[in-house]
């Protein structure tokens, strides 16, 4: 895939992984917390370049499935806290290789009920209400994913129409690109 189409994401992400990513002029990276957009930042600045970075936001949202795979609630250590959304902007503005171009969430897998990612939906959207305060572009907003998919008789089919019904009227008129990852469903 050209490295232009390419968005580094995950926990852990080494320094040398982020200047390679960068000095291969991918989309985006996301970040998980402030201390990696200051790595970010500072990697960016030696190499010479102003990196695009998209923030993971954990919306603080619970979605009912398997324990292991939760992610996007309080007690969950992935993404930034919404509660923490106009502090990380502020940071951001103070780092000068650095370009926010996106936020991104993702609440978990083999979620079937479309409410919690309707509600934290509604809270990335907030979350982008106040990016775009600070005077911030957000061109890509990715919603996530882990679409769910029926593995035995005993589970509904996968609701993805309802998932539409739910999220395309919220999404339909942003000023945005909207990512999702459909994750097993494909």
């Amino acid at each position: 895939a050209a490295p232009s189409k390419i968005i580094m994401a995950g926990v852990g992400k080494t320094a040398e992984e982020i200047e390679y990513a960068l000095s291969s002029g991918i989309m985006m990276i996301k970040a998980e917390s402030q201390s990696e957009l200051i790595l970010i930042n500072e990697i960016a600045k030696k190499i010479g370049c102003v990196a695009p970075v998209c923030i993971r936001i954990n919306p603080n949202v619970m979605a009912e499935t398997h324990p292991y795979i939760t992610t996007g609630d309080s007690e969950e250590k992935f993404g930034i806290d919404e509660t923490l959304a106009e502090e990380t902007f502020s940071l951001i503005k103070r780092l000068a290789n650095l370009r926010l171009v996106g936020l991104d969430m993702h609440i978990g897998s083999q979620i079937f009920d479309t409410l919690p990612y309707y509600e934290a939906t509604l809270k990335l959207l907030g979350v982008k209400n106040i990016a775009e305060s600070m005077d911030f572009e957000i061109e890509h907003l990715d919603i996530g994913g882990g679409f769910p998919v029926t593995y035995n008789a005993e589970k509904p089919a996968t609701p993805i129409a309802a998932f539409a019904k739910k999220l395309v009227p919220i999404l339909s008129n942003l000023n945005a690109k909207v990512i999702f990852e459909p994750g097993r469903y494909m």
